[in-house]
C-alpha cells in the first residue's frame, strides 16, 4: 500500500501519470471514498455537518460524472476507472494536505488572513493543475485543453454547488 501512497504523490507532484495506477474497482471505490471523507472533514470547517455532507457529495458525484463523461464523448471509456482512482486520490491527498490552510483561514484576521488566502489560492491552483495532468494522460489532449476542462471543472463545481446551497448573507 505504501507503494501506492507514493504513487498518489507522484501524481500531486506530476511525476505519475494516472495509467500507472492498478486498474481496481475496489482501490477506485475506496479512493471515491477518502475522497468524499476529506471532503466532509474540509468542508465541515466552513459549514454544518449536514450542509457539509451534501456539498462532499455533490462534489464527489460531478467528480466522477464529469469524468466519466468526457471519456465518454473521448471513447476513452475504459480509461475511467484508473482515471477516477487518480481524481479522487490526488484530490483526498491534496484535501489532508490543505486542511492545516483551512482551519487557520477560518480563524485568520489581519495580516494572518491574507498570507492563509495566498496559501489557499496556491492551493487551489496546485489542485487545478493536478486534475489537468490527469486529465491531460486520460483524455489523450493537451495540457493546455486539460487545464480548460480542469477550469471548467472547478467552475461548475463552485456554481452548482452555490445555486444547491446558497452561502447565507453577510
Amino acid at each position: 500500500m505504501g507503494s501506492f501512497f507514493r504513487q498518489c504523490w507522484g501524481l500531486c507532484v506530476l511525476e505519475v501519470p494516472p495509467q500507472d495506477l492498478p486498474f481496481s474497482r475496489l482501490l477506485q471505490a475506496l479512493t471515491i471514498c477518502a475522497y468524499f471523507g476529506v471532503g466532509l472533514i474540509v468542508n465541515t470547517i466552513f459549514q454544518s455537518w449536514g450542509v457539509a455532507a451534501v456539498v462532499s457529495a455533490l462534489d464527489t458525484g460531478l467528480l466522477i460524472g464529469i469524468t466519466y463523461a468526457a471519456l465518454w464523448v473521448r471513447e476513452f471509456l475504459p480509461r475511467a476507472t484508473q482515471a477516477t482512482t487518480a481524481l479522487a486520490a490526488s484530490g483526498a491527498l491534496l484535501g489532508l494536505v490543505a486542511l492545516p490552510i483551512f482551519i487557520t483561514f477560518r480563524d485568520a484576521t489581519g495580516i494572518l488572513q491574507g498570507v492563509d488566502g495566498l496559501l489557499f489560492l496556491g492551493m487551489l491552483t496546485w489542485q487545478i493543475i493536478v486534475v489537468a495532468h490527469i486529465l491531460r494522460h486520460a483524455l489523450s489532449v493537451a495540457f493546455i485543453a486539460a487545464l480548460g476542462v480542469s477550469l471548467v471543472y472547478a467552475i461548475v463545481v463552485y456554481k452548482i454547488t452555490n445555486i444547491l446551497i446558497p452561502t447565507p448573507a453577510g
